[in-house]
């Protein structure tokens, strides 16, 4: 059951980072387009951008802003994790972060393994256990022997991904994208203008 869930998880992980890396092109693509329309130059963007279409770019665009000069003690003191976790955490921490970072390894090394830090913090920040093992795991970590309770977490894991991909494709820059007819493309951009109070033909 642990390495089903768990597979399930890294599965809709990478369908959600595909996702958004698509949607992102969608996106500047689809607002292109909104600005032929209006008329409005690209720093007009923000006052039609509004829609979840928006909130998520921005949300896209600084989901790896995460800092890695803060105390990693002070997630554990009201985190999920159980004693055998709580140890996993810091093994990852001991090898990850910047200040640990061993002289022979290359920049890019160190690059990868900070943002396994930054990954891992804000996983257990979020209280997220199925990214905060898939840190572990990209270590070569072993994974402890999970309890009902964390297994729950994890499903509830896959229903917030889950979740996350169906808000990235019920956008109007995704819907838009993904469709070819270029008459249905343009009642999308209709619908979409008319949504923000533009007179659309």
């Amino acid at each position: 059951m642990q390495n089903t869930i768990f597979l399930k998880a890294r599965y809709l992980n990478a369908e959600l980072k595909e996702c958004e890396e698509v949607f992102l092109k969608y996106h500047d693509h689809f607002f292109k387009e909104v600005r032929v329309l209006t008329g409005d130059g690209p720093n007009q963007e923000r006052s039609i951008d509004s829609d979840n279409a928006g909130i998520l770019k921005h949300q896209l665009d600084n989901s790896n802003d995460g800092e890695a000069a803060h105390d990693p003690s002070d997630d554990l003191e009201n985190s999920f994790l159980n004693k055998k976790l709580k140890t996993l955490y810091r093994k990852v921490v001991q090898v990850c972060h910047p200040d640990k970072h061993s002289s022979y390894l290359s920049q890019s090394d160190k690059n990868n393994l900070t943002k396994i830090y930054s990954d891992c913090t804000g996983a257990v920040r979020d209280g997220n256990l199925y990214y905060f093992l898939e840190c572990a795991s990209k270590l070569y970590m072993e994974i402890p022997e999970l309890s009902d309770e964390e297994i729950s977490i994890l499903k509830k894991n896959c229903l917030k991904i889950e979740d996350d991909i169906k808000k990235i494709k019920n956008t109007y820059p995704w819907i838009w994208g993904v469709q070819s007819d270029e008459d249905q493309r343009k009642n999308i951009l209709n619908h979409f203008l008319a949504s923000k109070g533009y007179q659309t033909n």
